[in-house]
C-alpha cells in the first residue's frame, strides 16, 4: 500500500513584539495602556525631567536676571506683594526656597524653584504625550513602547530646549511654574478624557486653581479645559450627583488658597509691596490689574490693538526657528493624525487643540502691546510658552509618521526611532546652549550695584523702568546693599495707595510729599505735581537723582526736567542730579561723582551681538553704552566752562573706551566727533603735555574726525565744516607727509 509519510512542520513563527497600538482601541485596552504609563514608564518620564533638569541647571543665572526676576526675588525675601496680579504661589514658593535653601545668594535659590519647576514641566509633558501616542493607531506599522518613548522624548525635549523655554527655565519668573502647571493639566485632561476617572477630574481641579494663582494666563486653558469636562461628565450623567460637582469646585478653591497670603501681606506695610491688598477694593484692583488695565498687559498711551493674522505669521515664525525648522511640520502631522483617527485619539486631538486656539485667541484678543517695539514683542513671546507646550505633544506623533514615511519600516527602522531622536535632541541643545548658558552673566546684579554704589551716602533716587526699579528692590531688600540710599518707585507714587501703604515709613526718612498722589502738570487740589515734589524735597545735605527718566502721568517729562529744574546728565552712571535752575554747581564736586561713575561701570558688558534685541541683556547694553556717552558729553561741557582738567580726561577715556569696545549697533556715530574735540582740547593743554604728546594726540584727534565724516549721513550740520578742515590740514601738511590719509 501506499506509505505514509509524515506532514511537514509549520514554520514557526516569531512571537510580534509587544506593541502600543497594534489593536483597535477600548475600554479595557486604554485603561491597560493606562496604567503601563504608571507603572512602566515612569521611569522614563523622570529620566527625561532629570536630563532636563540638569542642562538648565548647568546653564542657570548664579545672580540676579533681568524682567521682573527682581521684583519676584524682593518680595519673597520680604513677603510682600509683586507687581498686579501678585502671584502669590510663586512669592510663597520662592520664600520656601530663600529660607530654606542653606546656601547661595537669594537670587541663586529662586533660580533653582525655576529649574526644578521646568524639570518637573518635562516630566509631565512626557507623560501626557505617552497618553496621546498610546492611543492613536500606527501610520504604518505597529508602534513599539521604545519606538514611542523615543518619539516622546524627542518632542518634549524639542520644547524644553527651544530659546524661549530655556530662558525662563533658569532665572527666578513665574512662567517655569506655569509650564509645569500647564503640563499637569494637559497629562489631567487627556486621562479623564479616556477614562472618566473622577481622581483625574479632581487633580485637574486643583491645577486649575493652582495655575490661577501663580499666573492668570492660565484661565485661558482652564477654560476650554473645563467645558470638556462638564460635557464628558454631563454624557456619562455624572453631572446630575451634585457630591462630585461640589468636589470638583473645593478642590479649584483649594487651589486658590495662596491668594490669602496675599490678603494678608496687604496688611504689614511691607516696605516696596504693591497695592493695597489688605483692604476688599485693593485686593480686586490687584487681582484684576486694574492700574494696568483689567485684561490688558499694557498700561502705555501707545498700546495697540494686533491683528491676529499678523500675530499668526509671528508665531509660524517663531516657532519654525524655535524648533529646528521641523516643528510646523511635525506638529501638522500630529494634528492630522489624532484627527484622522477614531474615538479616543480623535477626542485626545481634539482636547490638544482646542485648549492651544481658544488660548491663542482669548490671549491675542486682548493683548495691546506695540509690537513694532522690540522688547515688547519679547514680552508676548513669553506667553506663548503654554500655546507651545499643548502643541509639543502632538511632534511625537508628527515624529512616528515622519520616520514611517521616510522608510522607518522592519526591525531596523525600529531602531532607528532612538538614534534619530537622541541626534535631534543634541542639535537643539548645541544650537542653543551657547546663547542659554547664563552660569557666568552677572550683568543685571553688577549694573544694579554699579548704579546704586555711584550714588552719594543718603541720596534720594526717583526710580523707574523695570532694569531699574526692580533691580535696586533686589538688592536693597535681600542682599542689604546700599541702606541708605532712598529709593522711590515713580510709577508707584502715582497710584492712590500709595500715600497710605509707602508714604508713611518714607515720611519717617525726611520724604515730604505735598499731596496724596503724584498727578500730571496742573495736579488738583489734595495731589500733587513733580514741580511741587521736588520743591519740598531738594536740599543742599541730601542730593536727589532721576534713575531712568521721569515716569508718568506728565508724559512731557520723559525728555526732560520739570519746570524750574535742571539735571545734569549723568553725573553718577545711571542717574542724573536734578539741581534748581540757575544753580551754581561746584566743578570739583562734580568731577568726583563724574570719576565714580566710571569707575563703577567699568564692569564687564555683555557683548550687543549676542543677544536678540528683545533680551534685558542687549536691553543693558544700549543702556549702559548711552550713560557713558553721556557721561562723556557732560564731562567735556564741564571742561568747557571750567578748563577742569580732570573733566577733560574723564571725557577723553569715556570716548575711547565707546569708540573701541562699544558692540551695540546703535552707538551714535557723533561720538567720534566728540573724541576728536576732547583730544584735540587735550593736545593743545601745553602745560599738561609735551610736543611728543601733543603730535600724537593732534593724529589721534584727526583719526576720530574722518571716522565722524566717514560714519555721518549728509544731513548731519557739522560734516561739511569738520570736512573743510580736514581738507585744509591735507593740503597744509602734505609735503611733509604728515597726516594724510
Amino acid at each position: 500500500g501506499r506509505r505514509r509519510g509524515r506532514m511537514p512542520k509549520a514554520p514557526l513563527k516569531r512571537p510580534p513584539a509587544k506593541d502600543v497600538g497594534s489593536e483597535k482601541p477600548t475600554p479595557d485596552s486604554l485603561l491597560d495602556n493606562l496604567a503601563q504609563v504608571a507603572i512602566d514608564d515612569d521611569r522614563c518620564a523622570m529620566g527625561v525631567g532629570a536630563f532636563a533638569g540638569l542642562i538648565y541647571l548647568a546653564t542657570m543665572h548664579r545672580t540676579l536676571a533681568g524682567g521682573d526676576s527682581g521684583d519676584l526675588i524682593a518680595n519673597a525675601c520680604s513677603l510682600g506683594v509683586p507687581h498686579p496680579p501678585g502671584y502669590p504661589l510663586h512669592t510663597l514658593l520662592a520664600a520656601l526656597f530663600v529660607r530654606l535653601i542653606p546656601f547661595g545668594s537669594p537670587a541663586l535659590r529662586v533660580n533653582l524653584l525655576s529649574v526644578l519647576a521646568a524639570a518637573a514641566a518635562a516630566a509631565q509633558l512626557f507623560r501626557a504625550a505617552l497618553v496621546l501616542v498610546r492611543v492613536l493607531p500606527p501610520p504604518k506599522r505597529k508602534t513599539t513602547a521604545g519606538m514611542a518613548r523615543w518619539a516622546c522624548a524627542f518632542g518634549v525635549l524639542t520644547f524644553a530646549f527651544s530659546p524661549l523655554t530655556w530662558t525662563y527655565s533658569t532665572h527666578a519668573e513665574v512662567f517655569a511654574i506655569n509650564n509645569m502647571l500647564v503640563a499637569s493639566l494637559l497629562l489631567f485632561t487627556l486621562r479623564f478624557s479616556l477614562n472618566r476617572d473622577p481622581r483625574e477630574a479632581t487633580a485637574a481641579a486643583l491645577t486649575i486653581g493652582l495655575g490661577i494663582s501663580n499666573q492668570h494666563t492660565f484661565v485661558f486653558f482652564a477654560f476650554p479645559a473645563v467645558c470638556w469636562a462638564l460635557c464628558w461628565l454631563a454624557v456619562s450623567k455624572k453631572l446630575l450627583q451634585v457630591s462630585i460637582f461640589v468636589q470638583l469646585g473645593l478642590w479649584g478653591l483649594a487651589g486658590l488658597i495662596p491668594y490669602l497670603f496675599m490678603a494678608w501681606s496687604g496688611t504689614q506695610a511691607i516696605q516696596d509691596s504693591w497695592g493695597d491688598t489688605g483692604t476688599g477694593s485693593g485686593f480686586v484692583r490687584h487681582l484684576f490689574r486694574a492700574e494696568y488695565g483689567t485684561f490688558k498687559l499694557y498700561p502705555g498711551a501707545d498700546q495697540a490693538r494686533n491683528h491676529l493674522g499678523e500675530v499668526l505669521l509671528l508665531w509660524i515664525a517663531h516657532i519654525w526657528e524655535e524648533t529646528l525648522f521641523v516643528g510646523p511640520f511635525l506638529i501638522a502631522a500630529g494634528v492630522y493624525s489624532s484627527l484622522a483617527s477614531k474615538g479616543a485619539a480623535r477626542r485626545g486631538g481634539l482636547v490638544l487643540l482646542s485648549l492651544a486656539v481658544f488660548y491663542f485667541l482669548g490671549f491675542h484678543s486682548l493683548s495691546n502691546l506695540p509690537l513694532q517695539l522690540s522688547m515688547f514683542r519679547g514680552v508676548m513671546k513669553r506667553f506663548w510658552m503654554q500655546l507651545n507646550a499643548s502643541l509639543a505633544l502632538f511632534l511625537a506623533p508628527g515624529f512616528l509618521w515622519a520616520l514611517n514615511l521616510l522608510g522607518g519600516n522592519g526591525r531596523r527602522g525600529d531602531k532607528a526611532h532612538g538614534p534619530i531622536a537622541v541626534l535631534l535632541i543634541a542639535c537643539q541643545i548645541g544650537r542653543h546652549y551657547g546663547k542659554q548658558d547664563m552660569s557666568q552673566a552677572p550683568f543685571v546684579e553688577n549694573y544694579g550695584r554699579g548704579m546704586l554704589n555711584a550714588l552719594p551716602y543718603g541720596a534720594l533716587a526717583l526710580t523707574q523702568g523695570d532694569i531699574n526699579v526692580h533691580t535696586i528692590r533686589y538688592l536693597q531688600a535681600c542682599e542689604g546693599v546700599r541702606p541708605d540710599i532712598i529709593f522711590l518707585d515713580q510709577v508707584q507714587m502715582a497710584f492712590g495707595w500709595y500715600s497710605k501703604q509707602q508714604a508713611p515709613r518714607l515720611t519717617q526718612r525726611g520724604v515730604v510729599f505735598p499731596g496724596n498722589t503724584l498727578m500730571g502738570k496742573k495736579a488738583p487740589a489734595g495731589h500733587y505735581s513733580w514741580q511741587q515734589f521736588l520743591q519740598a524735597n531738594l536740599r543742599d545735605d541730601r542730593a536727589m537723582f532721576s534713575c531712568g527718566g521721569w515716569a508718568h502721568p506728565d508724559e512731557r517729562l520723559r525728555e526732560s526736567a520739570p519746570d524750574g529744574f535742571q539735571f545734569v546728565s549723568p553725573t553718577v552712571g545711571v542717574c542724573e542730579r536734578i539741581f534748581k535752575d540757575n544753580t551754581e554747581v561746584n566743578v570739583t564736586q562734580m568731577v568726583e561723582m563724574g570719576k565714580a561713575a566710571r569707575r563703577e561701570m567699568q564692569f564687564k558688558y555683555p557683548d550687543a551681538r549676542n543677544w536678540n534685541e528683545d533680551t534685558w541683556e542687549h536691553h543693558i547694553v544700549g543702556q549702559l553704552w548711552k550713560k557713558r556717552e553721556s557721561l562723556g558729553a557732560n564731562m567735556l561741557s564741564l571742561y568747557d566752562r571750567s578748563r577742569n582738567h580732570e573733566a577733560l580726561q574723564i571725557a577723553v577715556d569715556e570716548y575711547r573706551d565707546i569708540t573701541a569696545k562699544c558692540t551695540w549697533k546703535t552707538m551714535p556715530y557723533t561720538v567720534w566727533k566728540q573724541l576728536g574735540a576732547a583730544l584735540s582740547h587735550q593736545a593743545g593743554i601745553t602745560s599738561q603735555v609735551s610736543m611728543l604728546q601733543a603730535t600724537v594726540l593732534q593724529k589721534e584727534s584727526v583719526d576720530a574726525f574722518r571716522m565722524f565724516v566717514k560714519l555721518s549721513p549728509d544731513s548731519d550740520p557739522d560734516k561739511e565744516t569738520v570736512f573743510k578742515h580736514l581738507r585744509l590740514l591735507d593740503e597744509a601738511s602734505s609735503d611733509q607727509g604728515g597726516l594724510k590719509s
